[in-house]
């Protein structure tokens, strides 16, 4: 919508990105839209509590009537965030744009899947805001009988994109921290990743970039590329990095830790 072609550096797209979730968790949080983590989002706030350094948007989903607040109240909001951050001090405007197709919720020729977007006007990144509903019932014969019994007892939600989730997979939600905000994360979160990204709860190596646990950083792989865990990297932006997320990537750690110890459910991540 501002910008067709704006390059960024690596270091300055992180920088939006980490900005811009903060805000909209923060707006969020503040006129009462419930709103949870998804996707690759949701991915990024499993392994340490920050977005995956090599995405160029974030994913959040929100209820139905959250969405109709959003329509009916806040569409075309320019919105002030004046961050509380020392590490991006300043002001940014952001705005809320809810689509016009936003009502209907079937999926039709597949271009107005998102329904809504928390825009940054100073480089075009954006939130994609996508709402669940009920399953449409006409689905069921496509379905195995497991998934239409959800359906039948509205245990079924699903976004206009064809992404399901039952009542017991979303509910109830975690509260958490990301990029050190309150945020949400669905509460079966495991199963949502391990479905929609077969080897993401445990592959160390993607879009050329390298897991380091002693930093708890996503780092580009050519980067200390003999120091595959990050304890002998000197690279002086990795170490920036590291320094400015270590409070955030560190309380993350200890909530993966306590919810291991409370659920023995996934393996937490080893350093070796």
């Amino acid at each position: 919508r501002f910008f067709n072609t704006v390059d960024y550096t690596n270091y300055e797209r992180k920088a939006i990105l980490h900005r811009l979730s903060r805000a909209w968790l923060r707006y969020a949080n503040s006129v009462g839209i419930q709103t949870w983590l998804a996707h690759g989002t949701l991915l990024g706030w499993f392994w340490n509590g920050l977005n995956l350094p090599w995405d160029l948007d974030l994913d959040v989903q929100i209820t139905t009537t959250s969405l109709l607040l959003l329509a009916r109240n806040y569409n075309q909001t320019l919105v002030l965030d004046v961050t509380d951050n020392d590490i991006n001090l300043g002001v940014a405007t952001y705005l809320v744009d809810v689509g016009p197709a936003y009502h209907h919720r079937s999926r039709g020729n597949g271009l107005n899947t998102i329904d809504a977007r928390f825009i940054d006007t100073s480089t075009g990144f954006y939130v994609d805001i996508t709402a669940l509903s009920h399953t449409e019932k006409q689905l069921r014969m496509e379905m195995e009988s497991l998934r239409a019994k959800y359906i039948e007892n509205q245990e079924l939600f699903s976004c206009k994109n064809l992404h399901f989730s039952t009542w017991d997979n979303l509910s109830p939600l975690r509260q958490t921290l990301f990029e050190g905000v309150k945020a949400y994360v669905p509460n079966a979160f495991q199963h949502i990743l391990k479905r929609e990204y077969h080897h993401g709860l445990y592959s160390k190596q993607h879009e050329k970039h390298t897991y380091r646990p002693v930093l708890d950083l996503w780092v580009p792989s050519h980067i200390c590329r003999n120091d595959p865990i990050g304890n002998a990297c000197h690279d002086a932006d990795t170490l920036l990095d590291a320094d400015h997320t270590k409070q955030f990537t560190t309380y993350h750690r200890q909530e993966m830790a306590k919810i291991k110890i409370e659920n023995g459910d996934f393996d937490t991540f080893r350093i070796d």
